[in-house]
């Protein structure tokens, strides 16, 4: 991962990392791997329960122009976002074709 998004990413800390400035951080791969296995618990369980669930991480770039820092969408990610999720309601015959 490039230095300028690395600095984006704030996510992770272990501890109380608002008070201590010499916090420690799970690494970029760690958070990766398990943000990796929440979605597929989730994909899991919705499959599971038959409900519809949109699987953004597949339909979404893992960069800055979709994400602000490692967890918010930026205008452009919420656009995607709207996007992605009226063409699976779309798809699923929820709503007429907009």
């Amino acid at each position: 991962m490039p230095q300028e998004l690395a600095e984006l990413l704030w996510f992770g800390g272990v501890g109380r990392i608002q008070e201590q400035s010499d916090s420690e951080y799970y690494s970029i791969d760690a958070l990766a791997d398990v943000m990796e296995l929440y979605n597929q618990a989730l994909l899991e369980v919705c499959n599971q329960r038959a409900i519809s669930c949109v699987d953004l991480a597949s339909k979404l770039p893992k960069n800055d122009t979709v994400f602000y820092d490692d967890l918010h969408f930026n205008e452009m990610g919420a656009r995607n976002v709207s996007q992605v999720v009226t063409q699976f309601l779309v798809e699923a015959g929820l709503f007429d074709s907009l």
